[in-house]
């Protein structure tokens, strides 16, 4: 388990490294690429959102606190997985085809 939560909280932290980086090359070209720099930046902004809702649920799930069940969107949930994975599945070259259900009934769930 210990490991699993290390890689939830490092995978975030180091997308939003690779980011920065890619971002910095992006700028340093001649010409810049302003567009392909903001919508890394926005990247950015999405992991380090994603570290603060991991670290908000790990606490969550180590407090002394009952469950909250509430409607969870399941093609939401599995987005949010599926872009926990993205640098995993990028770096290993795997190519992944998303089909999502439409209109799927939410169902009763613990975000954490």
């Amino acid at each position: 388990m210990t490991a699993s939560i290390a890689h939830e909280v490092n995978q975030p932290l180091a997308d939003i490294v690779t980011n920065a980086s890619t971002c910095f090359r992006m700028l340093a070209a001649n010409p810049p690429n302003i567009v392909g720099a903001r919508e890394t930046a926005r990247r950015t902004i999405r992991h380090g959102n994603r570290a603060t809702d991991v670290i908000t649920r790990l606490r969550a799930l180590f407090s002394k606190r009952s469950a909250t069940i509430e409607a969870v969107d399941l093609n939401h949930a599995a987005s949010e997985v599926l872009a926990l994975l993205r640098s995993d599945l990028e770096r290993a070259r795997v190519v992944l085809r998303i089909e999502l259900a439409d209109n799927l009934p939410f169902v009763g769930g613990d975000r954490v």
